[in-house]
């Protein structure tokens, strides 16, 4: 009976480590033509179902400090973002979104846990690997559909992008963004083989070079440098740390001066019109700074955005908000909440850090993980949906995912380290054990 148990609740574990990424990658391919707001809480109660029997059923070992920490960091959060939904102009609204955080924050809790069991979160490794390449296979089949075998110019593409968005309701951006880092979370868990790299080539080729936007290439660019730099400046080589501190200082510089001499026409073309809602987030945020306006307000003002840079207030645009993740916090929560978000996501990249390269358990792949980190945090600067989103799509809960995927790396070296501790405990008591019936 007992082994019947825990076959069953082996195929349990099984099941949801593989379906949970496959209903991630096939979400963006039901969402086309269909009601996105049916299609959004299907998956939300689909991975809420799915992932608390998978970390309930599946796995039920201790609880670590580790997750009690993330789980105390979460909470103040939510708590104090009950501040601003009280103070916000639709406060029904607010609250609606409040709580598809905190479903999400108990998701991402419920897969912290769950990744613990190493076997399962190789089968959720490889899952995502597959919903990675299910994503850029369906971005493959657009262009195919729209422009055709031809090579598109960047001009078709953004055309493509426009008309999608307005008629079919489909972020390219979004899809790229999803196949990305389902790839990057997927060889955080497994050992990666040839095919996995050439995969990985495909899967980032496509989303820089045929989702009609600059951003998916940059960003993966600015993350790859970000990696170079902390490898060359944690090599023993003084030479090498000298060229890792010199492109970081040069970069800054670069950057810095870029900023003071674009003019605001150079900005909105550059960022792709995003520097617009940026000014009227930061408006927004002046006006009310401490508690902000509320969740979602982005809605009440975003008439306020310049002629050609105005986006539609309709359902689709739900997770566009003011295009960058940070300016949001500050425009819809204030300072209150965005301190303990910038220390939630300050916390995140330390122990990515930490689970990387310090750990006495060494990860899978240690440098994927802080690339994820620093993917995650750079994104957050132009998109919205990730640790802080409106909870609505699967960049949501990936961002939640890679959470969980760092917090178990580290509930893992608790783990072994809890068992390094009773092994030692035991022998010392076998040893006094001994020294006793020898002396009788």
């Amino acid at each position: 009976m007992t082994s019947g148990r825990i076959d069953l609740a082996s195929w349990i574990s099984t099941a949801a480590s593989a379906a949970i990424p496959l209903a991630l990658g096939l979400y963006w391919l039901l969402y086309s033509g269909n009601d996105s707001q049916v299609i959004s809480m299907a998956l939300r109660v689909f991975i809420t179902g799915a992932v608390a029997v998978w970390a309930l059923v599946g796995f039920d070992a201790p609880v670590t400090r580790a997750e009690i920490r993330l789980s105390a960091m979460l909470g103040i959060f939510l708590l104090l973002l009950i501040v601003p939904s009280l103070m916000a102009m639709d406060s029904v609204r607010a609250f609606r979104d409040l709580a598809k955080l905190l479903l999400m924050c108990i998701i991402g809790l419920g897969f912290a846990r769950a990744l613990r069991d190493r076997q399962a979160a190789r089968i959720f490794g490889y899952a995502m690997l597959a919903g990675s390449a299910m994503l850029t296979a369906f971005v493959l089949y657009i262009c195919v559909q729209h422009v055709g075998l031809s090579l598109p110019t960047f001009a078709e593409l953004r055309q493509m992008k426009g008309m999608l968005a307005r008629k079919e309701d489909l972020s390219l951006n979004a899809i790229g963004f999803s196949a990305i880092f389902m790839y990057v979370i997927g060889l955080c868990l497994v050992r990666p083989a040839r095919w996995a790299w050439w995969l990985g080539g495909l899967v980032f080729t496509t989303a820089a070079l045929l989702t009609g936007s600059r951003t998916p290439g940059v960003i993966v660019l600015v993350s790859a440098i970000v990696l170079l730099i902390v490898h060359l400046i944690r090599v023993r080589a003084v030479f090498l740390k000298v060229v890792g501190w010199s492109i970081a200082l040069s970069l800054a510089i670069v950057a810095a001066a870029s900023l003071s001499i674009l003019s605001t026409r150079d900005m909105m073309s550059l960022t792709e019109g995003r520097s617009a809602l940026w000014r009227v987030a930061w408006d927004k945020f002046t006006d009310q700074p401490l508690v902000g306006h509320g969740l979602e307000s982005w809605r009440d003002d975003i008439s306020a955005v310049p002629g050609e840079f105005s986006v539609s207030a309709g359902a689709g645009q739900i997770a566009g908000g003011y295009h960058n993740e940070y300016m949001t916090l500050l425009a819809e929560g204030g300072l209150v909440v965005f301190l303990p978000a910038l220390a939630i996501g300050f916390w995140l990249l330390r122990c990515s850090d930490w689970v990387a390269f310090r750990s006495s358990v060494p990860p899978i792949n240690g440098y994927m993980i802080l690339f994820g980190c620093v993917l995650l945090i750079l994104r957050a600067a132009v998109e919205v949906p990730g640790l802080f989103g409106y909870a609505q799509e699967p960049a949501d809960y990936l961002a939640y995912i890679f959470l969980a995927v760092v917090v178990s790396q580290l509930s893992i070296h608790e783990d072994v380290r809890r068992a390094a501790i009773r092994s030692r405990s035991s022998i010392g008591r076998a040893e006094v054990r001994f020294h006793v019936l020898r002396e009788l």
